[in-house]
C-alpha cells in the first residue's frame, strides 16, 4: 500500500504557521508535501482536483497547515482505514448557509437540495478537507468528484455528495471542544454541525488532532504556534476549552442571533 499527503501553504501565508506546522510533521516524522506554488486561496480547491487526479498512489491524503495531528499513529490509522475499506475518512464540515458559495455546479444532487436554499439540508456534514483520506480507487468509483466550493457545499463537501448517491458509507470525526469565537466579517462567531452542536477557533478532535480553523486571517498564528509546542512537548491540554454540545453554549458566550449559524 502506497500513500501521499499534501499540504497547501499559498505563498501568501505567515511564513511563522508555515513553519509551526512542519516542526509538528518533523516532529512525528511523518511525510508530507507542502505545496506553496500559489498565491490565492481560491485556488485551493483547483490544486486538490490536480494533485488528486495526477496522484499514483493507493491512498491520497490532504492536510490544512493549520491542523497538526495529535500522533503518527493516528495519520496511519486513518490511512489504513480509507485503504482497507476503499472509501474516506477526514472531519466534518458544516453544510454552507443559503448564499454562501456561488459556484453553480453540481454534479451529485440529491432529492432534498434546491440552489439557494439550504435548509433542509443542515442536518447533514460533509467531509472536510483539512485532514482527509481517501483511497484512489474509490475516488474513481465515485466518478472523480470537484473539491470545488458549491452552493451546497465548502471544500470537498461534493465527495460527499457523491457518495451518498452511491451509496458507499465514509467516517467524519467531529469536534469535542473549542478554544473561542471566530471574529467574521459576516458576524458568525460560532458555526454549527448539524444537530451535533457548534464549534469555534481551536476545535479538538480527540485522538486526531487540532484545528485551527482560521489561518486565512493570521489573526491567531500566535494561538497556533503555542499549540503547535504543547503538542511537540506533550502539554497540550484543552482545559478552559468550550464544549461543542453544550445545549447553553450561546448564552454563556452572550451570542446575539446574528452570531449564531443557524
Amino acid at each position: 500500500m502506497t500513500y501521499k499527503i499534501y499540504t497547501c501553504a499559498s505563498r501568501s501565508m505567515d511564513e511563522a504557521l508555515v513553519n509551526a506546522h512542519k516542526k509538528v510533521i518533523k516532529h512525528f516524522d511523518i511525510q508530507v508535501d507542502y505545496i506553496h506554488d500559489f498565491y490565492f486561496w481560491m485556488q485551493h480547491p483547483q490544486i486538490l482536483d490536480d494533485l488528486m487526479n495526477k496522484s499514483d498512489v493507493d491512498v491520497v491524503g490532504f492536510m490544512d497547515v493549520d491542523f497538526i495531528p495529535f500522533s503518527k499513529e493516528a495519520v496511519i490509522r486513518d490511512i489504513n482505514y480509507a485503504y482497507e475499506n476503499n472509501t474516506f475518512i477526514g472531519i466534518a464540515q458544516p453544510i454552507p448557509g443559503s448564499g454562501y458559495n456561488q459556484i453553480p455546479e453540481c454534479h451529485f444532487p440529491l432529492p432534498e437540495f434546491k440552489q439557494g436554499n439550504n435548509k433542509k439540508m443542515r442536518m447533514y456534514q460533509n467531509v472536510c478537507t483539512p485532514y482527509f483520506f481517501i483511497k484512489k480507487n474509490c475516488y474513481e468509483k465515485l466518478g472523480k468528484p470537484t473539491f470545488a466550493n458549491t452552493p451546497r457545499s465548502d471544500t470537498g463537501g461534493e465527495i460527499s455528495y457523491a457518495a451518498h448517491a452511491a451509496g458507499i458509507n465514509y467516517r467524519l470525526y467531529y469536534p469535542t471542544c473549542f478554544e473561542t469565537i471566530f471574529d467574521n466579517p459576516d458576524g458568525l462567531a460560532i458555526r454549527r454541525l448539524g444537530n451535533y452542536g457548534f464549534y469555534g477557533i481551536g476545535a479538538v478532535y480527540p485522538n486526531v488532532g487540532y484545528h485551527l480553523c482560521e489561518s486565512k486571517t493570521y489573526k491567531n498564528t500566535e494561538l497556533f504556534i503555542k499549540r503547535c509546542d504543547d503538542v511537540i512537548n506533550n502539554k497540550f491540554t484543552t482545559e478552559g476549552f468550550y464544549d461543542c454540545q453544550d445545549v447553553d453554549i450561546c448564552k454563556k458566550l452572550g451570542l446575539t442571533d446574528k452570531q449564531i449559524d443557524y
